[in-house]
């Protein structure tokens, strides 16, 4: 909510001139709408700013974390495909990814069976994501001034 109110309060002279701006107001779009699955394109599709750089890959990290939670607890068992579009990686990244959780794939079917992750980890990941909007929401705060 601070961050939609925030670019409500931004001039359309500063929003224009700087498309670091505009780009970072886009993924802060998707997060509101819950589309986390375009994030990652959206943020790869930017070169962002040294001082951008990380805050946006640890977006994209914290949202994939996110999603791999969400699949845990939501599916007993997914097509590969699916997985694969929900993490934002190719095929064969996901597989890579799936067996580093211990999670089972049958490349029969191409189905995955994944495991529920640790409580503990949807703690840190919100705290990180909330975080990570504060820290979004400074850096707007501070090109607007």
């Amino acid at each position: 909510p601070n961050a939609k109110l925030l670019w409500k309060r931004i001039p359309n002279e500063i929003k224009q001139s700087n498309p670091e701006i505009q780009a970072v107001w886009n993924v802060g779009v998707k997060l509101f709408k819950r589309e986390l699955s375009d994030i990652y394109s959206l943020v790869d599709s930017v070169e962002w700013p040294l001082h951008l750089n990380n805050i946006m890959n640890c977006i994209k990290e914290a949202t994939r974390n996110r999603m791999l939670n969400l699949i845990g607890k939501a599916y007993s068992y997914i097509r590969l495909d699916d997985v694969s579009s929900f993490l934002g990686y190719d095929e064969t990244r996901t597989i890579e990814k799936i067996h580093t959780l211990g999670w089972q794939y049958d490349s029969e079917t191409k189905f995955v069976q994944p495991k529920k992750m640790p409580n503990k980890t949807d703690d840190s990941s919100n705290a990180t994501f909330d975080e990570l909007m504060i820290k979004l929401t400074e850096f707007v705060s501070f090109l607007e001034n």
